[in-house]
């Protein structure tokens, strides 16, 4: 799946906008099946820690989206798939993991710069997130399982 040029002015912004809408039109919500709607665009604010929302079961999902070059470059831990490292900070991912505890996925989108053009290798996509199946460390959290899916 290509989701568009990735360079000129404020590229990391664009890529995080087009990642987000990678997600929200091409995958579902894995507790319910709903779709996703983006926040940013519905509701016009932007909400610390949050990207998406179910449209049927309201589930958040917070998206990031990484480069990967020819080196597997996966946010995995000593070679286990299910466990992904998320980069957080006290005032975004931390808090919203603390206030929307069990209604909240971290989804990463690993993609490949190809002539310009960004290619979506995979996608994962952390259960819900609870005090209980994540590990805090400095400036990141550790979830135990996660779900990926090939593009």
């Amino acid at each position: 799946m290509n989701f568009g040029k990735c360079n000129g002015k404020d590229k990391r912004r664009k890529i995080g906008n087009k990642a987000e809408e990678c997600i929200e039109n091409n995958v579902i919500c894995q507790s319910c099946g709903g779709n996703y709607v983006n926040l940013n665009d519905t509701i016009k604010m932007n909400f610390a820690g949050i990207d998406l929302q179910c449209t049927i079961c309201c589930e958040f999902l917070q998206v990031k989206s990484k480069e990967i070059h020819d080196g597997i470059n996966y946010p995995i831990l000593n070679g286990h798939w299910n466990k992904m490292k998320i980069p957080a900070s006290k005032n975004t991912l931390v808090e919203t993991i603390s206030i929307n505890s069990k209604n909240i996925r971290f989804c990463y989108l690993f993609y490949k710069k190809i002539d310009g053009d960004c290619i979506v290798n995979s996608i994962a996509i952390t259960e819900c997130l609870t005090p209980k199946n994540i590990s805090p460390q400095k400036n990141s959290i550790i979830c135990k399982r996660a779900t990926w899916i090939d593009m």
